[in-house]
């Protein structure tokens, strides 16, 4: 849906054909700043055609422009500056080469991002980062994730555009996230679909991921389920001692889109994913240092330190939720310890061995 605003608003405000407007290529909402948002933007508008420039380009520099178009968004931005290259069509061309190239700009003063009205009668939709895997990781290893938005009992309906941001501590996470659109991701109506549009983008060095999909045939859709996929390796820091952390990912930043840049439903966050990870590899061989046996095991873990300068100084147990089960600590030289698992249910754990020369992880399957 386009919206036209009368006359008589373009004379309240000031804002007449006769006034230059000046179009930074990307900035859809002419807010300062290219960033994901404008993509919601550029899918609203998506077909719309308007006066060309004066010159077709997407050179990152302030354009002047002396007729504006017919429609205008809610927020009064009129279509214009979607079309970035000055072609008179807002076309992938736009997505292409003007907000992806220029993503993370600025120009002038930023603004605050518009904010989208919620429909009175919108509905409570969840949104949550989900994965399958043990929450006990090592540094080198890798886990995937999706994120799924809505459910059976609260689907989206009108949805035509969702933006947001991943936030992670970089210092755990090797080469950032590598995200994709899935397959099955119900954004897309069939395998034949293309009226859509994606934008991914990560920074690893700051620890976000910036994310924005929308459709672009003025046709929303309803649905609930998976809509992206992602995969994570975890970094791996040589360092002494071992460190035992907690990676979060988290969601934040959701701007839910209807077709007329409302948004049809509120969003409730799921948002975090925990791992208890040990950000390091082993600086000696293990085996020719320490023994954990029988693993698996039922009744009993024996610990034995086999260097006869070594000690040890303490054992923790952790499961997959990163909970400590058991510590024990020693006060004296000794160099083996029986620990009883009995009270423990079946499952991994994760074992951390301190001894005078250094801190061990070992995996333990308990039957």
């Amino acid at each position: 849906m386009k919206h036209i605003l009368l006359p008589l608003f373009l004379l309240c405000t000031g804002i007449g054909h006769a006034q230059k407007a000046i179009v930074w290529p990307g900035d859809i909402n002419n807010n300062g700043i290219v960033n994901e948002v404008d993509v919601l933007s550029w899918g609203i508008a998506f077909g719309s055609t308007g006066p060309l420039r004066n010159k077709v380009d997407t050179l990152f520099v302030g354009w002047p422009v002396d007729t504006l178009w017919t429609d205008f968004f809610p927020d009064s931005t009129n279509y214009i500056y979607a079309d970035a290259n000055g072609d008179g069509i807002v076309n992938r061309t736009d997505f292409i080469d003007g907000i992806i190239p220029h993503f993370g700009l600025l120009h002038d003063s930023v603004l605050p991002e518009p904010s989208f009205p919620i429909d009175p009668d919108a509905r409570i939709v969840p949104i949550s980062l989900e994965t399958s895997i043990p929450n006990l990781l090592s540094g080198g290893e890798s886990f995937d994730f999706s994120i799924r938005l809505g459910n059976a009992v609260a689907p989206v309906e009108d949805f035509y555009g969702i933006s947001f941001r991943l936030f992670y501590d970089p210092t755990l996470v090797d080469g950032g996230l590598d995200l994709e659109l899935l397959a099955d991701s119900w954004i897309k109506k069939s395998e034949s679909d293309t009226a859509f549009a994606v934008f991914l983008r990560d920074d690893p060095e700051l620890g976000e991921a910036y994310v924005a999909i929308t459709r672009i045939d003025q046709q929303p859709i309803r649905g609930e389920g998976t809509i992206l996929g992602g995969s994570v390796v975890m970094e791996d820091i040589i360092f002494e001692p071992i460190n035992q952390d907690t990676l979060t990912i988290a969601i934040d930043s959701i701007r839910l889109i209807g077709p007329n840049l409302r948004s049809p439903q509120t969003i409730r966050k799921n948002l975090n994913v925990g791992l208890l990870v040990t950000n390091t590899k082993d600086l000696f061989n293990q085996d020719n240092l320490l023994q954990v046996f029988p693993n698996p095991t039922k009744n009993y873990i024996n610990f034995n330190v086999l260097a006869l300068d070594n000690n040890l100084v303490s054992l923790q147990l952790f499961n997959t939720f990163g909970n400590e089960i058991k510590h024990v600590t020693f006060s004296g030289p000794i160099q083996s310890y029986k620990m009883s698992v009995k009270d423990l249910t079946s499952g991994l754990f994760l074992a951390f061995i301190r001894t005078d020369q250094g801190l061990y992880s070992r995996k333990v399957f308990i039957h």
